[in-house]
């Protein structure tokens, strides 16, 4: 399958994840590089995962009390034996600020992926 061409900045992030598919278990692995549009996760296994599969991602950050848990609808868009490829589908509106934050804290130049966003915001908020 030929991969998507990416139109949204990617940013190298290191958090972790967690992937509910809507059967099987949840599974564990590491943001590779999120955008506004989407998300690579690493995941050394995903068996029986299939492209168009809808899904739900929680992008954890911090740990104990102070852990914070961006949850985000989402489509496989690509799987590889290393990860998976991920469009963001929706966002509710009271994670959707935690998840500007995360990418503009990540960004060499905020101004520039703020301007992308209001050309294309990515994902639906809901």
């Amino acid at each position: 399958m030929a991969h998507e061409e990416h139109k949204s900045i990617r940013l190298p992030v290191g958090v972790r994840a967690e992937l509910k598919l809507t059967t099987g278990p949840v599974l564990q692995g590491e943001v590779r590089n999120v955008s506004f549009g989407g998300v690579f996760v690493n995941l050394p296994r995903a068996p029986g995962v299939e492209v168009g599969e809808e899904c739900t991602l929680r992008l954890l950050l911090g740990e104990g009390s102070g852990r914070l848990d961006i949850p985000l609808k989402c489509s496989i868009v690509h799987v590889q034996p290393y990860g998976l490829g991920m469009k963001f589908r929706e966002i509710r509106v009271e994670h959707y600020e935690k998840f500007q934050n995360l990418m503009v804290m990540n960004s060499e130049n905020p101004k520039k992926l703020l301007d992308e966003l209001k050309k294309q915001p990515g994902l639906k908020i809901i």
